[in-house]
């Protein structure tokens, strides 16, 4: 009687132990097939330095002065109080 429930806690054992490993290993394979798939399309979807449009980047980064002073102000006090 002993020995039958030893053997039947190995069988459930070995048998909850393969599927983990299963399903474990099918995981790591399908996030590696995801990973190779995204990093093809990436660098195939990377657009060309000729196409950026700078002049449209550098008109919409431009600050007022005021806003800056502003900025800067309260950089200045906070750095004195600390």
């Amino acid at each position: 009687m002993q020995t039958m429930l030893v053997e039947q806690g190995l069988h459930l054992l070995v048998g909850g132990l393969g599927t983990v490993f299963f399903f474990l290993s099918i995981l790591v394979m399908l996030t590696s097939a995801m990973s190779s798939a995204i990093t093809n399309l990436a660098t195939s979807m990377e657009p060309s330095p000729g196409v950026v449009d700078t002049s449209k980047i550098l008109k919409e980064a431009y600050v007022e002065p005021r806003i800056v002073r502003v900025i800067q102000a309260a950089l200045h006090r906070h750095f004195d109080d600390n």
